[in-house]
């Protein structure tokens, strides 16, 4: 995955070489959000969401919550994206809405799956 940060934005990451970026999938009442760590991007995003917690009168269930991280990620990066979520880490989630939420560089298999359900 590829991403970019930009004057304090938080942009996407591109899942495959001719796709948009993304950074965030919503569904029903889950929030899935994609970043590269620069330093201070997990720092930004949680400054987001708490002020969209702040105006929505919402609240994040830290019980419902996951940080998943790629495999490369330091140790270091690691630490300090727990510390600004409030978090621990957890242990693998198995499946999401249907597919697995850790799998390794080839996916045809996994999306193979979902193309003959559809």
């Amino acid at each position: 995955m590829v991403a970019a940060q930009n004057d304090g934005v938080i942009l996407g990451v591109k899942v495959a070489r001719n796709a948009p970026p993304i950074n965030h999938l919503l569904f029903a009442d889950d929030s899935v959000f994609f970043w590269k760590e620069k330093g201070s991007t997990s720092r930004e995003l949680r400054a987001i969401l708490d002020r969209y917690c702040q105006a929505s009168g919402q609240v994040i269930n830290k019980a419902k919550s996951a940080i998943l991280l790629c495999p490369s990620t330091t140790m270091k990066v690691a630490s300090n994206c727990f510390k600004d979520f409030e978090a621990s880490p957890t242990v693998p989630l198995g499946n999401y809405l249907g597919l697995p939420t850790e799998f390794g560089k080839s996916k045809k298999h996994i999306f193979n799956k979902v193309v003959e359900h559809v």
